[in-house]
């Protein structure tokens, strides 16, 4: 019998492991699945986005800079090892692909590198037909920076 073995040498671009034709399975709670998925990629990008959940979790978002690529390429990173990441920051990260509750997200942080800092990333501008709020069309704009132009607001739900 044999066993066929994938090897990535270097960088992985954010647009190959977020890119996908097949949906997935919703009762195991995917959505486009990255083909990656459990297998660990060195990936380079300019970090567009930082969540603190405390002080030891700064998780962020990173997106590749390659304007001629307009969807599939940002990512977030679920990020344990404490490092921060600010925005405008190039990084090469090497980590795991993995999928949570329908995102794909980079975890398991085993390298990371600034390459270069105070770099800008322009927001693709999208109209609000592009999302849905389930594995829908917005999934190409997973991870990215986006904005949107000429919205009008008509009620405003306040939450306590």
């Amino acid at each position: 019998m044999f066993r066929f073995i994938s090897i990535q040498v270097g960088e992985q671009s954010i647009y190959d492991l977020q890119f996908t034709t097949e949906a997935g399975s919703s009762e195991n709670n995917e959505c486009y699945p990255s083909p990656y998925l459990g297998e660990t990629v060195e990936v380079r990008g300019i970090v567009t986005a930082s969540r603190y959940f405390s002080s030891t979790r700064p998780d962020f978002f990173i997106q590749q800079s390659d304007d001629s690529i307009l969807g599939w390429s940002g990512v977030y990173v679920y990020n344990i090892n404490g490092n921060i990441y600010n925005a405008g920051a190039e990084i090469i990260i090497a980590a795991e692909v993995d999928e949570y509750y329908g995102s794909t997200q980079l975890k398991n942080i085993s390298f990371s590198e600034t390459i270069s800092v105070n770099n800008e990333i322009d927001p693709i501008t999208i109209g609000t037909g592009n999302l849905g709020l389930y594995c829908g069309d917005g999934e190409i704009y997973e991870g990215m920076l986006v904005k949107f132009e000429n919205v009008t607001v008509e009620s405003v739900n306040e939450y306590d």
